[in-house]
């Protein structure tokens, strides 16, 4: 019994270590396997060390950009503060000397009439009250005095220089008009503190019928339909002669004149724009003598379009628009000559795999050594939208640089460093602005009809935070009322929705130069130059996806992947933006010449 017993346990160990013995013997590894398996297995460890290695660097490159970006910061913070404080002593020296100068202009044109004196010894103007020609919005000045901007200076005082007769009482209009003798008096007034003066503003007033406004300010009325509006200081605010007006800063330069169908502007540093509604209803447009366009409205199809054809410097481009009625006014809107496959907008709106260090061309161009300074482009490129944004900026400040050389028209082409150049915020601001137009692009490109057109004006103040380059010089009004500039490369961001019957849209200013619109200030900026900065952008935009698509994989930039890299497809009338006849160079040429002869002839009637 108890051999049965030992007989079936040896069986059954038998029968379950054989198979494991045999698979042992059958498949037991011969010593050029084993060999195979350890050279392996090194160099699967060498392959684990070497990434490793990478992972490393990358993050030690990683780790040293991020630092590099923050010395940068730090830097720019440094800077900012330097030139804000610089900009503070300037600012309080300025005021100095202009206090100094009010003060001397005030002992030297004392009133020699005989008037009332108040029981403090200062002259009684008008109702009693004492006068001190100080200015009103201190509480103690005239009721007419008034203030305007010198820049960034600040509000600068401005005196009244003539007196109202004693007694003398506004009537429930506007302007009450002073009879002949007390008009000549007034007027003796002001031209005495004229002769003082410079300029548009030297000349003597020809007498007329004199009105007192209740703001302060002068309205004659000269023969021949002449108009004169005055400031309380005496200087010219605007000017009619017969038709035609123009508007006058404080120190004698024209801003704005409106003379026949020609309408020329003078931007804050002196550059004109001409613009003449030509018989043919064409619409001519000079940024100096040698770039403008000529506008056209023609058909297509059964469809409208506004071309343009551009020239700067004798090269010729044609630009399409397609009209965009916002709040029953018609504005162009920027028509891309053709649209990319929607994968390449993706690709354009995604991080890059790795940064770029991308090479621009023109660190020696005259332009960017004048505007260094304020903008400096990136080290690196992580994404395309900060691409675009440099881009962007680039382009800008390039054209105007140009622009500034054409026109030669005295303008200060030597700029200090400003408190605000181009932050990195701002700089983030744009490229964030850049996706947000890459996405409605790439919309536009998948389902034409299905979305609301990108860059028409409704699609840009539909979103109270949009960011803006300012494309050319402005002359606009702050909140406070007061006239400032704002010049190319500037950025301002929408500060809200326009009320239904607004024809302006509030702005902040998010970076300017000095003189210019103050940073942080709020200014309303015409929704016809929001329309037009919308479609620069735009331009922009297309131009930079172009550049990229041209230098794919080269100097270290990414290669889109193949789905993007599709033909474009033309837009519905990309055809019309071939031939044109025009000469719009010599047009350019001779509207600089009658822009001359008409601002001239202006002056001349004005005052002779």
């Amino acid at each position: 019994m108890n051999y049965t017993k030992i007989s079936v346990t040896i069986l059954a160990v038998v029968v379950f270590m054989v198979p494991g013995l045999m698979g042992k013997l059958l498949f037991a590894e011969t010593p050029e396997e084993t060999k195979a398996r350890l050279l392996e297995e090194k160099r699967q460890q060498r392959t684990n060390a070497q990434k490793e290695k990478q992972r490393q660097k990358g993050e030690q490159r990683r780790q040293n950009q991020k630092e590099q970006r923050s010395q940068e910061r730090q830097e720019q913070r440094r800077q900012q503060q330097q030139g804000r404080r610089r900009q503070q002593q300037q600012e309080q020296r300025q005021q100095q000397r202009q206090d100094q100068k009010s003060q001397q202009w005030q002992e030297r044109s004392q009133p020699q009439r005989s008037g009332q004196k108040s029981s403090s010894g200062s002259q009684a103007k008008p109702g009693g009250m004492p006068y001190s020609g100080r200015q009103s919005g201190d509480g103690s000045g005239s009721p007419g005095s008034m203030k305007f901007p010198s820049g960034n200076k600040g509000f600068q005082k401005t005196r009244t220089v003539y007196r109202l007769p004693d007694g003398f009482e506004h009537g429930p209009g506007r302007s009450t008009p002073l009879t002949r003798g007390q008009g000549d008096a007034v007027l003796h007034d002001v031209n005495s503190a004229r002769s003082r003066l410079g300029g548009v503003n030297g000349r003597p007033i020809p007498p007329g019928e004199v009105l007192a406004n209740k703001d302060g300010s002068l309205t004659v009325r000269g023969a021949q339909g002449h108009n004169y509006q005055l400031r309380s200081d005496g200087t010219v605010a605007s000017l009619t002669v017969g038709r035609d007006t123009a508007h006058f800063r404080p120190d004698g330069s024209i801003r704005e004149m409106h003379a026949g169908a020609m309408v020329i502007n003078h931007g804050p540093r002196n550059e004109r724009t001409i613009r003449t509604l030509r018989p043919d209803n064409s619409v001519l447009v000079s940024m100096g003598p040698h770039r403008g366009y000529l506008e056209r409205h023609v058909m297509f199809r059964n469809r409208e379009y506004f071309r343009r054809e551009y020239v700067m410097n004798g090269r010729r481009s044609v630009r399409l628009y397609t009209p965009s009625v916002y709040r029953g006014i018609e504005y162009p809107r920027y028509l891309p000559p053709c649209y990319y496959a929607p994968a390449y907008y993706g690709w354009a709106y995604n991080p890059w795999p790795a940064p770029v260090t991308y090479p621009w061309g023109w660190y020696r161009d005259p332009w960017y050594g004048h505007y260094d300074w304020y903008f400096k482009p990136l080290p690196f490129y992580p994404s395309a939208s900060l691409w675009f944004a440099d881009y962007m900026l680039a382009e800008t400040l390039r054209i105007a640089y140009q622009e500034q050389l054409n026109q030669e028209r005295g303008m200060q082409m030597q700029y200090t460093p400003a408190a605000h150049p181009i932050s990195p915020e701002v700089r983030e601001m744009i490229s964030l602005e850049v996706q947000r137009q890459l996405a409605q692009e790439r919309q536009m490109a998948e389902n034409p009809n299905g979305i609301a057109a990108p860059g028409t004006l409704s699609n840009t103040l539909s979103e109270p935070d949009r960011v803006l380059v300012v494309p050319n010089s402005l002359n606009i009004v702050a909140n406070s009322g007061t006239e400032c500039g704002l010049t190319p490369g500037d950025v301002i961001k929408l500060y809200g929705i326009p009320p239904e019957s607004a024809q302006t849209a509030a702005v902040l200013v998010l970076s300017s130069k000095p003189n210019e619109c103050m940073v942080n200030s709020v200014v309303a900026v015409p929704l016809g130059d929001i329309q037009e900065m919308s479609n620069v952008m735009r331009e922009n935009l297309y131009s930079g996806l172009e550049t990229l698509r041209q230098n794919r994989g080269m100097g270290g930039m990414p290669a889109p992947p193949h789905d993007a890299m599709a033909p474009p497809r033309p837009t519905e009338a990309a055809g019309l933006a071939e031939g044109g006849s025009d000469n719009v160079a010599g047009m350019l040429l001779a509207q600089q010449g009658e822009a001359d002869q008409a601002e001239k002839n202006f002056m001349d009637s004005a005052f002779n």
